[in-house]
């Protein structure tokens, strides 16, 4: 049989080229060079008996991964239990006090004694983060490294199969009166009734662009992700949301000039909706957070662990599933859900080593301004953490991915709390998980991506270093 012939094309996005240059370089290669074996590792799944094969092929740079080193860590040691408590921190209000030193807080307190207290900085000193920043850096990627669009996350989060050259925004169910929101979130619009319109509305666009698929997934509430696959699509596209009430929404524009499509198409899809709903409290959409794919390192096989991820908003298991995490089948109801939840997955019998457990409700009432809500989200949790404290992992740590204070109305640049818990904490000196309590710990104030070594360090997972 003669040799096979292969024609390769490649596509490569132009904002992706620093990136391919700088893995080339850690390889000692040039550009071509680098270019030419990572083709070559990807014909390598063209069947054996095609003749002739022509692949539209996206060349990507190496996935980004934990700040950890990978051969430091070994697969065998203890269990580690990471619960987020979104939005957790805070700055004392009129009476000197925070939430969390107002809230009644036995099984925190129980664990407190025994743990190390410390805080982390989860971006950099005076930098607010996100949602999405302040988890991965928890979780020990370098959220400055990671290009990811909150759409992405959030479209993971509910099953949308995203593939490359795929580009997604995150959007919001609006009410506008005059050409001005009045209401970006249509009075956080139910569950269900966002779902009923999305439906309405992907039968409403179906067929509406040649060669360009869209669809519109409800997430939660009010929210919903816009999906687009088809060619020549990039997500260096602006939000046409402006991000509070009392402005007119934007026009979606192009930040590069291979982006004039995608623009285009989204304020197509914008005024296509708009025109659809304009008979509804929710007449109109807002978009924001465009982006593709994420490009991370699996957490599983860089720290050696079985990891399952609880968690209920899309957000939170899209960035589980970003990271290669298993998610756990059911979305718990509540924190009580929660912790039996994870209780539940150390013990079974796929042996998870590793349970990421977020909870939102802290976060939601400091962006509510509401201080007897905080502190009433804080006590619900407590109450939900004794199946944990009586049963515990090997190392517990809780920790917040960024603070929200009640004051601010939103996420804020001030250290986090942060907490951890195994056999070889030697505790005695700390009496609570508060702000104050944790400014004064042991661990000092660290980098939140320091957070994993630690964790997997209390766990004996990670390999003694000697020059």
């Amino acid at each position: 049989m003669p040799p096979q012939k292969i024609s390769l094309r490649v596509y490569v996005d132009p904002d992706e080229i620093p990136m391919i240059d700088e893995a080339a370089k850690r390889e000692g290669l040039s550009r071509s060079t680098w270019a030419k074996r990572t083709l070559l590792k990807q014909a390598s799944a063209v069947p054996a008996q095609a003749p002739s094969v022509s692949l539209p092929i996206t060349m990507l740079p190496p996935p980004v991964a934990p700040v950890l080193p990978r051969e430091w860590a070994q697969n065998d040691g203890g269990s580690i239990v990471l619960l987020v408590m979104d939005g957790v921190g805070d700055i004392p209000d009129d009476r000197g006090r925070t939430p969390l030193e107002a809230a009644r807080t036995p099984n925190l307190d129980r664990i407190a004694r025994k743990a190390s207290l410390g805080r982390t900085i989860p971006i950099a000193p005076g930098v607010t983060a996100g949602s999405v920043a302040g988890h991965l850096a928890l979780l020990g990627y370098d959220p400055m490294a990671v290009k990811i669009g909150r759409g992405p996350i959030d479209a993971l989060g509910v099953g949308v199969d995203l593939q490359p050259g795929d580009v997604v925004m995150r959007g919001n169910f609006a009410t506008v009166k005059d050409g001005i929101v009045i209401d970006r979130r249509a009075g956080r619009l139910p569950g269900d009734t966002a779902a009923e319109l999305c439906f309405a509305l992907n039968a409403k666009l179906r067929f509406k662009f040649e060669g360009i698929e869209t669809q519109i997934a409800q997430t939660a509430e009010h929210r919903f992700v816009l999906h687009l696959r088809g060619n020549n699509l990039s997500p260096q596209i602006t939000d046409t949301d402006p991000g509070q009430n009392g402005l007119p929404a934007k026009p979606c524009r192009a930040n590069a000039p291979q982006a004039a499509r995608t623009a285009e198409i989204v304020n197509i899809v914008a005024k296509a909706a708009a025109d659809f709903l304009m008979i509804n409290r929710a007449n109109a959409i807002l978009l924001r957070g465009a982006g593709a794919r994420p490009h991370l390192a699996s957490f599983n096989d860089h720290y050696g662990l079985n990891a399952m991820a609880v968690a209920t908003y899309p957000t939170y298991r899209g960035i589980a599933a970003a990271c290669g995490m298993e998610l756990y089948p059911m979305m718990p109801s509540d924190a009580h859900d929660a912790i039996n939840f994870a209780v539940s997955a150390l013990q079974g019998p796929n042996k998870h080593q590793f349970i990421f457990i977020h909870y939102k409700n802290t976060d939601t009432a400091g962006e509510d301004g509401n201080f007897d809500a905080k502190v009433a989200a804080i006590e619900h949790l407590d109450a939900a953490l004794k199946p944990l404290v009586d049963q515990p992992p090997d190392v517990l740590v809780v920790a917040g991915d960024h603070p929200t204070p009640v004051a601010m109305r939103g996420h804020s640049w001030h250290p986090v709390p942060l907490m951890i818990a195994s056999k070889w904490t030697p505790g005695g000196k700390n009496q609570r998980y508060t702000e104050r309590q944790c400014a004064d710990g042991e661990l000092g104030t660290i980098k939140a991506t320091d957070v994993m070594a630690l964790a997997m360090g209390h766990a004996k997972r990670l390999r003694k270093i000697d020059t």
